[in-house]
């Protein structure tokens, strides 16, 4: 009972800091921020990927877990905390679009990543490429929604009256 309470009072204390945050950025500096989760999926994505090279080699797909439990972890905070965020100056496209690319890496980590960490040395290269496949498949769709949220901090950049580094 008092471990509930507990964490009711974090996560209540976690969202009120998010809400408070999100009023008090500017729009640049909202899209920054949005920005910088973005950018954290693509180095915990590489990190990943650097692990899984190594633990193909090694045959000890089980190292790959706390890569993965980290990105797990990092993605459901997000989600959490962009579901509370207050928008600022109409950035609820931008939001979203982001929102819905967590839930696309979330999927891609539970569905596609974690599965692999069940592999061992007795593991066929065939069973491992099927998994690299079915992932290859998630990142085409990941990659689409990596469009939709450049487009939509493009558009709100634009209406926001300032513009993203390498944008033409």
């Amino acid at each position: 009972m008092k471990t509930t309470f507990l964490s009711a009072l974090l996560c209540l204390s976690m969202l009120l800091s998010v809400s408070v945050k999100a009023q008090s950025l500017s729009p640049i500096q909202f899209s920054d921020h949005l920005t910088a989760i973005v950018d954290s999926l693509y180095a915990s994505g590489k990190q990943w990927g650097t692990s899984f090279n190594e633990a193909y080699k090694t045959k000890d797909y089980a190292s790959l877990t706390p890569y993965r439990a980290n990105m797990e972890k990092y993605i459901l905070a997000c989600i959490v905390e962009l579901k509370a965020m207050k928008d600022v100056k109409n950035s609820r496209d931008l939001r979203m679009a982001v929102l819905d690319l967590l839930y696309i890496e979330q999927k891609l980590v539970v569905h596609g990543l974690k599965p692999l960490e069940a592999f061992n040395s007795q593991s066929s290269a065939e069973e491992v490429k099927a998994a690299m496949d079915k992932i290859s498949k998630d990142v085409e769709v990941e990659s689409r929604e990596i469009q939709k949220v450049s487009a939509a901090q493009i558009a709100y950049a634009k209406a926001n009256g300032f513009r993203i580094e390498g944008q033409e």
